[in-house]
């Protein structure tokens, strides 16, 4: 099937297969399934609202209170009351990102469509299944990170062999299980990745080991010791630019949606170092499990409702509880299984999830965090005359679909956030 390079758009395809037609499949049933698949198999869009939360404009703003209004007293009989000062409140800030995947058909498939009706879906159900694994994975690695889009710290390497950081501060990843082959990544000291630029950039070719992997260099320096990597290209790189996550909101040195913590030091997380902060592991005891929900419900004023940790992270738990009534099997739930911590106000749900980091725990009111979207996930068609979802390369013999969405992910109150950390976990 030939492409046409027609600017203005109005037929992509010669033949047989319409661009009307194409567009409707795209539209009307494969982007249904991929939003319906993000929902089942990734876990914080489960977990959090999922694609229901909705804003418009480029920003959302919302009040944070910061000081009661003192009206509550007691007095005794004739006393003057004690005088009410109005609630003071700041607002707390959240700012789209933007994210993005593609597909594309090049020539030689969209002709082997021309005389197989059956072709052309299962084509384009080869390039989908692809995108909507590279969107749920981003998703998810991004819902552990702080927004800055670090993939890697580079602690050495020979030629374009990559060993990574093992010893990187959170959320910096210490393995390569955020990598895939293929990845488009830029590396650079943080001063050269600013503004899109770069040390040099490639593509991840083989992901070697746990903590090692190997680049195709396109064009710049060799990746030395202490550059970071992200994903990136000769134009554009992801640093600074990726939505919030978990590392961000877990981080109780750091501001978040422009709240400042020198002016409003209660927004922070809660914190409970299982080894009083020495940094080496300690094994997961019920002790700690329930010292940790006690310490949420004293700053609280109510427990947790839901428990994040990796999937390791069960065993340890299971460890820890069995032959212990507390430790309820429960379901699966989207591919990812759930236990429930049996707590003195109720059960506290687990979600495992293998993105999650190894040696933590997070006790979470789920309620507190959500994410925001101005686009949901969809098929980008902005700037395509007459909103068609497939436009032409003219660089090359394909078609490209862009899929993404704008969003953000945030917290209503930081304090919802409970992190027990330096616990022990065994990776296989």
């Amino acid at each position: 099937m030939a492409v046409l390079g027609q600017s203005r758009g109005s037929s992509v395809f010669d033949g047989v297969v319409a661009n009307t037609n194409m567009d409707a499949l795209l539209r009307d049933i494969v982007g249904q399934s991929i939003v319906s698949q993000l929902n089942l198999t990734t876990p914080s869009l489960d977990v959090f609202g999922g694609f229901t939360e909705t804003w418009s404009g480029r920003r959302f703003t919302s009040p944070l209170e910061t000081q009661v209004s003192g009206s509550f007293s007691a007095a005794g009989e004739g006393d003057t009351i004690i005088g009410a000062d109005k609630s003071e409140y700041t607002e707390y800030e959240v700012l789209a990102k933007y994210i993005y995947g593609q597909m594309a058909l090049t020539g030689q498939v969209m002709n082997a469509t021309r005389n197989n009706k059956g072709a052309l879906r299962k084509a384009i159900s080869v390039e989908t299944d692809g995108l909507l694994r590279s969107f749920r994975h981003q998703l998810q690695r991004m819902f552990w990170g702080n927004g800055v889009g670090f993939l890697a710290l580079a602690d050495a390497g020979t030629d374009l062999t990559i060993v990574m950081d093992t010893a990187a501060a959170t959320p910096i990843p210490t393995d390569t299980r955020h990598l895939l082959v293929g990845m488009k990544v830029a590396w650079g000291t943080t001063g050269e990745l600013v503004n899109n630029g770069y040390g040099g950039y490639g593509y991840v070719s083989l992901v070697d080991s746990s903590t090692t992997f190997t680049v195709v260099k396109t064009a710049g320096d060799d990746p030395a010791d202490a550059d970071y990597v992200v994903m990136g290209d000769a134009n554009v790189n992801s640093y600074n630019k990726e939505m919030m996550g978990m590392g961000g909101i877990e981080d109780a040195t750091a501001d978040l949606q422009a709240v400042l913590i020198a002016s409003y030091p209660s927004w922070v997380p809660n914190i409970l170092h299982a080894n009083a902060g020495g940094g080496v592991g300690v094994d997961l005891t019920q002790d700690l499990m329930l010292r940790k929900v006690n310490q949420f419900v004293n700053v609280n004023g109510d427990q947790p409702d839901c428990i994040l940790a990796h999937y390791n992270m069960q065993n340890e738990y299971i460890k820890t509880v069995s032959p212990d009534v507390r430790y309820m099997p429960q379901k699966m739930i989207g591919g990812h299984k759930t236990m429930a911590y049996a707590a003195g106000a109720g059960d506290i749900m687990f979600v495992w999830d293998r993105y999650a980091p190894y040696n933590k725990l997070y006790f979470l009111k789920k309620s507190s965090f959500r994410y925001g979207w101005w686009q949901k996930p969809g098929w980008i068609t902005t700037g395509n005359a007459g909103g068609q979802i497939l436009r032409f390369v003219p660089s090359g013999d394909q078609a490209v679909g862009i899929y993404g969405a704008y969003g953000n992910f945030y917290t209503r109150n930081r304090q919802h956030c409970g992190v027990l950390d330096e616990v022990n976990c065994t990776i296989d």
